[in-house]
């Protein structure tokens, strides 16, 4: 708003611009305020949204394209699938047996285990000839 005070009145003679009113500034850019009394700047900076899909293991680094100020929402999808392996276990006798995934192996998808322990004993024949008094022990010998 222009305002021309006549040199009769009682102040001085100004030619100009009298301020009044407020502006909202929500871009960047370049903007004449003179005309008004205040500013009200709310610039919000170009944030951006992504979304990642991860298929593997491993490190992942997500980064803000050039034209943006930084990151608003990410959005992190995963389906990994891990490397399991089927393994076939024979146990042919009496023992404690561990079963775990061989080298290049997340885990194991499918284990069968074949049993095939004798339930017979193994009985053997033993013969001692005591020639003397005292005690005397029959064992028998190791596993065969």
């Amino acid at each position: 708003m222009v305002e021309l005070i006549e040199e009769n009145q009682e102040e001085p003679a100004i030619y100009g611009v009298f301020p009044e009113g407020t502006v909202n500034i929500n871009k960047n850019g370049n903007y004449d305020v003179t005309t008004f009394e205040g500013v009200n700047v709310n610039v919000e900076p170009p944030l951006q949204n992504i979304n990642v899909n991860i298929t593997e293991n491993g490190l992942t680094s997500v980064t803000k394209d050039s034209n943006y100020y930084g990151l608003n929402n990410v959005i992190i999808s995963t389906n990994v699938e891990p490397n399991l392996q089927n393994k076939n276990i024979n146990i042919t006798e009496n023992t404690t047996t561990t079963v775990a995934p061989d080298t290049g192996y997340e885990g194991l998808e499918e284990v069968v285990i074949s049993t095939n322990v004798s339930t017979t004993p193994n009985l053997q024949n033993k013969s001692l000839t005591i020639t003397q008094n005292g005690s005397s022990v029959i064992t028998a010998d190791s596993r065969l």
